[in-house]
């Protein structure tokens, strides 16, 4: 339990092995997330525990590497897109459970799934000079979605709307994918179309202010990768 200033732990927690240590740290980082920050209402309590459970993700980077951190949000993702709408009931934006879904898929695992999601969008430096802000301003207070998305908005100087809009706001998942592409080749280099597309797993509304990653890797294994941003279902990207 994330009592302020105490945070408590059950006995079996403490037996001197490695077997509840994400368990460990989750509770531990609640003194930041759900304890120094609060969510205002019960109904965004992904403030409080989609954080800690993204901390769990954190905790096993910076002890096991990448290769083990990958692997550890894979597993949650794997658990989110398959299980979270059976275990809760339905389909919930991270920002709007029912209350009683407070403690629910949605809220942990689904939350961490969002939180992780904002990593990849803003990249790490940012992410984390925004974090860290977010804290700062909105410290021994109880906060809503829009509060943090306007702390990130200020210090990143990217408009959050929208990401807000498309994955703390809406139910379901959007997924992103090139469609198709055509290629052709000036002197040393190449100019690439790509069609990209935007598809809906229960959700109404295509999300805006996308950015995507795309990798090009041409005949000797050589990778070089774009950052590309298109708006809603389809869009045409141009890159040299």
């Amino acid at each position: 339990m994330e009592h302020a200033m105490n945070i408590a732990m059950s006995p079996d927690a403490l037996d001197g092995s490695l077997d509840s240590e994400t368990i460990i740290y989750h509770e531990l980082s609640h003194m930041w997330f759900g304890d120094w920050v609060t969510c205002k209402t019960a109904n965004e309590m992904w403030i409080n525990e989609g954080w800690a459970s993204y901390c769990e993700a954190i905790f096993t980077e910076h002890m096991y590497g990448n290769t083990q951190f990958k692997n550890y949000v894979r597993i949650n993702h794997d658990k989110v897109l398959k299980s979270a709408h059976i275990n809760d009931g339905d389909f919930y934006a991270v920002a709007n459970v029912p209350l009683d879904q407070t403690y629910g898929t949605t809220s942990y695992d689904k939350g961490a799934d969002r939180v992780h999601t904002l990593r990849g969008y803003l990249g790490d430096e940012i992410f984390y000079a925004c974090v860290k802000e977010y804290l700062i301003q909105l410290a021994d207070s109880s906060i809503t979605s829009a509060e943090m998305r306007d702390v990130f908005t200020a210090v990143s100087g990217i408009d959050m709307t929208d990401f807000f809009d498309g994955w703390i706001y809406s139910p379901g998942f959007p997924q992103f994918s090139v469609d198709s592409y055509a290629v052709s080749s000036f002197g040393e280099g190449f100019s690439v179309g790509l069609q990209m597309r935007q598809r809906l797993r229960a959700q109404n509304n295509f999300a805006n202010s996308n950015r995507i990653e795309v990798t090009f890797i041409d005949a000797d294994w050589n990778m070089e990768t774009h950052l590309v941003e298109f708006d809603g279902e389809r869009e045409t990207v141009s890159l040299e």
